[in-house]
């Protein structure tokens, strides 16, 4: 029965229950292929998601890091105000210092 089986061509009725069977059969291909074609671009789109977030992922890192070198810079800006504030304000008592000796020096030097 096997032998007799497999001695027979396969055929595929031509319609089957009113459908046209060729054309079902078209319809699967072409839908195959769809499908196909479908699952490579979401495969590319999957790939480009996954490069988005490193690309993401790396920025996050870099910004991160210059956040960190801005609060760094900010630290040493305000270190730097405050020896700016600390010389302006010697510098200011120096100067009054010589103003004072330089009336005392007139004063000792006028008749």
């Amino acid at each position: 029965l096997k032998a007799e089986l497999e001695s027979r061509p396969c055929t595929a009725p031509a319609s089957f229950d009113g459908v046209d069977v060729a054309q079902l059969m078209e319809d699967h291909k072409f839908l195959d292929m769809k499908f196909r074609n479908a699952t490579a671009i979401a495969d590319t789109n999957r790939q480009t998601v996954m490069e988005l977030l490193d690309k993401i992922n790396t920025y996050e890192v870099s910004l991160a890091s210059s956040e960190a070198k801005g609060k760094s810079l900010e630290e040493e800006i305000t270190k730097l105000n405050f020896q700016l504030v600390e010389v302006s304000s010697s510098t200011q008592l120096k100067i009054m210092e010589l103003e004072s000796q330089l009336q005392n020096i007139s004063f000792l030097s006028s008749p």
